[in-house]
């Protein structure tokens, strides 16, 4: 199991100018987000949790004025990210929520009635499969249930010495005919989802953890959270600035030392954002030598190989999850032209020895890193 650093800060108090009430925002659920200087007196205060779902630590920083209110606001997110654990989850039931595994038990048999949220997520997850050309399918769940079952027994093997094996690419093209959106039915009328082949099958987790991320940022802005930091695993989304007016220090982690604390380079910045790396040092198997690893190609049905990570920086962290994912299994220019679309920003991780031309680039320990043209000014050895 992967393990995470967590540092556990001492409180720090510190007071502010005053309160001017300002709204420097409106978020897509409508709430008001005020400026930071709202806050007169405030608190850092800090708190983790291993059980909240998504396989990873989620934790939330916040700057507050009192432990109540920081409880209050780390209750909400304990509540929502069990909720969209169960919500998103492909493996588990759960008594009175229809899921993705609730989706997938009833292919070829009957549709299903989801709540808002979950068809939310699969009529945005349609959408950016358009817009990436197919880089982004939460359809391939057929592909990826096999690469699934492989990791596992690898993982069993592993226990015993021995090396895992590898599908065949009979055995993906055989589970591919079953993939693609011909097979979903999304009634936004009637809230159901049909899969109409018995053998389709649905699989979010290249958005599910973004979008659980983006919407609880949201929750706290609409209880009046001005500023801080919620990290689900990596997925980190920032809300409004520090109140002393540092930037907020995101690092990139270095995909050959991933449990290091150090990183490659840091990302900062002052305002509301969300950082989300896809890489390929998380979930994975060896055989003779070679990583076999979860981030799988559409085109390919294998895992992608040019980067060892990529990194997505956008406000918004379902949309930062979906690109990250994209870019993962895209060439550079095709990666990059999708990012500058949105107005997002990237960074590409890869082994010194696959360097690609890109316009700001350097290597760092052996890693080559090249950055969107707009980030560079946010990047701290790369300025």
């Amino acid at each position: 199991m992967r393990r995470y650093w967590i540092t556990l800060c001492c409180l720090l108090v510190l007071v502010s100018g005053c309160s001017s009430g300002k709204v420097v925002d409106v978020n897509e659920r409508g709430c008001e987000v005020l400026d930071v200087s709202t806050l007169k007196v405030y608190d850092r205060f800090f708190n983790y949790s291993l059980d909240l779902g998504f396989d990873t630590v989620i934790s939330l920083t916040a700057y507050t004025d009192s432990t109540t209110k920081f409880n209050e606001y780390y209750a909400v997110l304990e509540e929502k990210f069990r909720y969209y654990h169960q919500l998103f989850d492909k493996f588990n039931t759960y008594e009175g929520i229809n899921n993705i595994k609730t989706i997938n038990d009833q292919a070829g048999i009957a549709p299903v009635v989801v709540d808002e949220e979950l068809m939310d997520l699969l009529v945005l997850s349609k959408e950016w499969y358009e817009k990436s050309h197919g880089a982004f399918d939460i359809t391939l769940g057929p592909v990826l249930s096999v690469w699934h079952n492989y990791r596992e027994e690898a993982n069993e093997l592993a226990l015993l010495g021995l090396d895992g094996n590898v599908p065949t690419y009979d055995e993906l093209q055989e589970a591919s005919e079953f993939v693609g959106w011909q097979y979903v039915e999304l009634d936004e009328e009637n809230m159901t989802v049909y899969l109409n082949h018995a053998n389709a099958s649905l699989d979010v987790g290249g958005v599910a953890k973004g979008y659980a991320t983006e919407k609880v940022a949201q929750e706290l802005e609409c209880m009046g959270l001005t500023s801080g930091i919620v990290n689900a695993g990596g997925n980190i989304r920032t809300i409004g600035e520090k109140p002393n007016g540092e930037a907020w220090s995101v690092g990139i982690q270095d995909p050959n030392d991933p449990e290091s604390e150090g990183s490659l380079d840091s990302v900062r910045y002052h305002a509301s954002m969300s950082m989300v790396t896809s890489g390929d040092y998380q979930r994975y198997y060896m055989v003779d030598g070679v990583r076999y690893h979860h981030l799988i190609s559409p085109f390919t049905l294998y895992p992608a190989d040019t980067y060892r990570s990529t990194s997505v920086n956008i406000k918004n962290s379902a949309l930062a999850d979906i690109l990250s994912t994209a870019v993962y299994v895209l060439p550079y220019e095709e990666g990059s032209a999708l990012l500058d679309s949105v107005g997002a920003m990237g960074i590409w991780v890869s082994d010194e020895n696959k360097a690609f031309e890109a316009e700001h680039s350097q290597v760092i320990n052996g890693s080559f890193i090249a950055v969107s043209d707009d980030l560079v000014q946010y990047m701290y050895y790369m300025k």
